[in-house]
């Protein structure tokens, strides 16, 4: 009797050491998935940051004038009334 049960076990354990090497849901595409899933996760950590910075700036562009008018300045060129603009090359 006790023989009958270490072969049951055995051929359980086989069975599944099979599974887990042979299947379709192998333990090597586990850890690929593992692998993706980390790299995607950081992925999406910078985009979360970018979209805040992002947000950031566009309240600060809705609610901050002193902000608009640097951006104005900055990426447009623009001038106040009397005010040159030289630009360098």
């Amino acid at each position: 009797m006790k023989k009958v049960i270490i072969f049951l076990l055995a051929v359980i354990n086989i069975a599944l050491i099979y599974q887990i090497i042979f299947s379709e849901n192998n333990i090597r595409k586990y850890f690929i998935l593992k692998d993706k899933m980390f790299l995607l996760q950081e992925k999406v950590d910078k985009l979360k940051n970018k979209n805040r910075l992002i947000s950031t700036e566009i309240l600060m562009l809705r609610n901050n004038r002193t902000y608009k008018q640097f951006i104005l300045r900055k990426e447009l060129n623009y001038i106040k009334k009397d005010e040159i603009l030289y630009l360098v090359q």
